[in-house]
């Protein structure tokens, strides 16, 4: 009995052995990017080589950042100019186009829109059962069938719409500058509504069931009702930026200044002062630390605060810090696409003569792996 009991001992460690060395084997192997100029790559991660690259196109046009979703071996990519490009991830074959145009019933509404380009600003878009979900600077959020072409509903509005709606649990959420909606996904019916305290362009952020969105001095944390469950406001001068990181506890946000708040109840753990002139540009979790990006440097910060290394910056990046494999991806001016690891110890080039455009520093970059 007690040799039996042995036995099953080894076999179980030897189990646990084996899914540790299978969950540490599982690494991300491509890596998918969009640049400021909406050139679009797919990379190998092992070697370092393009699988594939569709170049910008329009770019008279299409010259700011729009975002990508994948899902089911398909990525769906917006462009400013309205167009929604279906691609196999595998070989960049575009497989789907649709393009966007004002609604033929916007005029029944009577909003003004006359002054304002048809464009979609930081659209994703994303998908729900085969259908993309949408926004555009006419105040329009759009459901439509990216086989049929079909459009499935619009809800319209009169606010320039900056940013992308999200979904959770069949629930659209958007930020319509002055107050968040929910939609239900199916139908665009509004199911909630909450007025924001201060004007916000900012895309909202999902997670764990909550739905958070940041201002300039402010971020906010609702339910899926759009009950509001705290709100944390800045009580100086400093501005926050588009940046907000949320981890398992903690929500980081800032400026100039880096703040850390509770998840739960939105109260300020702590705030660091590192950045003088600097300009944070990007926040990514790092195990229980997080690595801060800014213009002139790399940060490393532990969970109270205290900032434990730092590196300047071999060429001035933009846009994302993306974590992936333990490596932080971030672009540069310079076109060249860098890698660093966790400590700040290593940094190489991932891959050179990434087209970006130089006329648009502030933009954001975006990365996805899998």
């Amino acid at each position: 009995m007690v040799k039996l009991l042995q036995l099953l001992c080894i076999v179980g460690l030897l189990s646990c052995n084996s899914a540790q060395e299978q969950k540490k084997e599982k690494t991300h192997q491509t890596l998918y990017f969009t640049s400021n100029a909406n050139d679009v790559y797919s990379f190998d991660i092992p070697s370092r080589k393009i699988k594939w690259h569709y170049p910008a196109f329009n770019t008279e046009v299409n010259d700011e950042l729009c975002y990508f979703t994948i899902q089911d071996g398909i990525m769906t990519k917006s462009y400013q100019d309205g167009t929604i490009l279906q691609f196999d991830i595998s070989t960049g074959e575009v497989v789907n186009k649709y393009q966007d145009k004002e609604d033929e019933t916007q005029s029944y509404y009577g909003y003004d829109f006359e002054d304002v380009a048809f464009l979609q600003f930081y659209q994703y878009p994303q998908m729900f059962q085969g259908n993309a979900i949408f926004a555009n600077s006419h105040g329009e959020i759009k459901s439509v069938n990216m086989q049929t072409k079909k459009k499935n509903w619009v809800y319209i509005h009169n606010w320039v719409l900056f940013s992308s709606p999200k979904i959770l649990n069949g629930v659209v959420y958007v930020n319509i500058n002055h107050a968040v909606l929910a939609l239900d996904a199916k139908t665009g019916k509004q199911l909630y509504r909450s007025e924001l305290e201060e004007e916000s362009l900012n895309e909202i952020i999902i997670d764990n069931g909550f739905i958070y969105v940041s201002g300039e001095r402010s971020v906010s944390c609702y339910n899926p009702k759009l009950e509001l469950q705290w709100i944390f406001k800045n009580d100086t001068e400093n501005y926050f930026n588009d940046n907000l990181l949320i981890t398992e506890k903690s929500v980081f946000f800032g400026g100039k200044t880096l703040y850390s708040a509770d998840k739960k109840s939105g109260k300020l753990n702590w705030k660091t002062e590192i950045y003088d002139n600097d300009q944070l540009l990007s926040i990514a979790q790092s195990n229980k630390d997080i690595i801060v990006m800014t213009r002139e440097k790399m940060l490393k910060i532990d969970k109270n605060g205290k900032m434990i290394s730092e590196k300047k910056n071999t060429e001035e990046p933009i846009g994302q810090l993306f974590r992936c494999n333990d490596w932080y991806y971030y672009l540069t001016l310079n076109g060249n696409l860098y890698r660093m690891d966790s400590n700040l110890q290593k940094e190489e080039i991932f891959h050179k003569d990434i087209n970006i455009n130089p006329n648009h520093r502030v933009d954001n970059t975006y990365f996805f792996a899998d």
